[in-house]
């Protein structure tokens, strides 16, 4: 098993995974700007289906288009190039293709060295800085595989791509849900549901926006677009949707009967004021999370949110009854 290897500091220099490039015909190895072979094969061609009128492909151009054509292949050593040309371009100073790096890395198996970029790429290095869609889904893939090695990294990963990310509702909710797992698993359980209620707010408000746009209602259903264009996403959110009831409500449950055993208390104690002072302030503290509950279990049918909200809304009728009642105490 690949090991993971310990953060890339800030200042480091970008990782270099070779500057040689194996000719296809004769397998001799070149430096990896070298255009033809001594063999006569042409190793950087201007491969531009139009070329009439136009001035040669730069060396820098024709070393991108390589490593996208060899990133499409399947053969392992095309793909060990591909990375070795994205490295070079890298370290010329041009901008690369950041998922692309992460996918080829993956794809060779080499873990070590897919985190290490990903600790880069968390550092905003220039290169490194491209947050659209697909980077954030080689991300979350990254992220996934890591988890088995219980490598507390993919956290920063994900919090990053999803604060600072470009794509949309859909290259967003995996990202939120990659890291509702990771935060589950680590027992932190107030934290993935702050992060899944927001996703799971931005993606019903985008489902409702399309689906009343007057455009898509003149070719059909809007509800029935919205839902094929979301499909995948609601689709993500499922997948922790009752893992982060069930972290949260009985932990909110057991909050709110602490607070009315306390009030209880000071009420026999003879200090209603005191008492009622606590239910306020217990209900305050506890209302932001009953909301995202309430909110999060909305999506399930009917029997199962009764179930998994059953505690907290007793707790919650209870917490209203008690306030109630000692306001009227303390008037008197």
């Amino acid at each position: 098993m690949s090991t993971i290897s310990s953060p890339v500091s800030p200042t480091a220099a970008p990782m270099d995974y070779g500057s040689f490039v194996i000719c296809p015909s004769c397998f001799q190895q070149s430096d990896i700007w070298t255009e033809q072979c001594p063999c006569g094969h042409e190793l950087l061609p201007d491969d531009r289906k139009v070329k009439l009128r136009k001035a040669p492909q730069a060396p820098a151009k024709r070393l991108q288009h390589r490593s996208e054509r060899l990133a499409a292949s399947e053969a392992v050593v095309d793909q060990e190039q591909a990375l070795r040309d994205l490295s070079a371009l890298r370290i010329q100073g041009a901008t690369i293709d950041t998922a692309a790096l992460l996918t080829l890395l993956m794809q060779l198996g080499r873990l070590d060295e897919s985190c290490a970029e990903a600790d880069a790429y968390v550092t905003a290095r220039p290169e490194m800085a491209n947050l659209a869609g697909p980077t954030q889904a080689a991300l979350v893939e990254l992220s996934r595989k890591c988890s088995a090695n219980h490598d507390a990294r993919p956290e920063s990963w994900l919090r990053k791509a999803l604060e600072e990310g470009k794509g949309d509702v859909n290259g967003r909710v995996p990202v939120a849900s990659a890291l509702v797992g990771v935060l589950l698993a680590q027992g932190r359980g107030p934290e993935a549901l702050e992060i899944y209620a927001t996703a799971d707010a931005q993606l019903n408000a985008a489902r409702k926006k399309t689906s009343k746009n007057a455009f898509v209602n003149t070719m059909g259903s809007g509800d029935a677009f919205a839902v094929g264009r979301y499909l995948q996403a609601t689709n993500e959110m499922s997948t922790h949707r009752v893992q982060v009831l069930e972290r949260n409500a009985v932990p909110a449950a057991a909050a709110g009967r602490e607070v009315l055993a306390a009030a209880e208390r000071l009420e026999q104690s003879g200090d209603v004021k005191a008492a009622l002072a606590v239910v306020i302030d217990g209900s305050k503290r506890l209302t932001p999370t009953i909301e995202r509950l309430t909110a999060v279990a909305a999506a399930l049918p009917g029997s199962e949110r009764r179930q998994a909200m059953s505690a907290c809304d007793e707790m919650s009728h209870d917490l209203q009854k008690a306030q109630r009642r000692l306001a009227k105490l303390a008037k008197h």
